[in-house]
């Protein structure tokens, strides 16, 4: 049973309309643009900048790591 707390849940976006899933893409093109399309309703989805950030700083975790043996 402690094996089920250390699972990490998949996080995803969703339309605040119809509660459809934003696609990685979208969510890479909202990073470069403003705003973003919902692919199901086509409402104009605009992310708010600490998600943004967040969404930069995952981007690159790994990437610094110095893994030499």
């Amino acid at each position: 049973m402690t094996e089920i707390g250390r699972i990490e849940s998949l996080q995803k976006m969703a339309c605040p309309t119809c509660r459809s899933i934003i696609a990685p893409e979208d969510l890479e093109a909202a990073i470069e643009g403003d705003r973003i399309r919902c692919a199901n309703c086509g409402q104009t989805i605009k992310l708010p900048d600490e998600i943004l950030d967040k969404i930069r700083k995952a981007r690159y975790i790994g990437n610094n790591l110095d893994i030499t043996c």
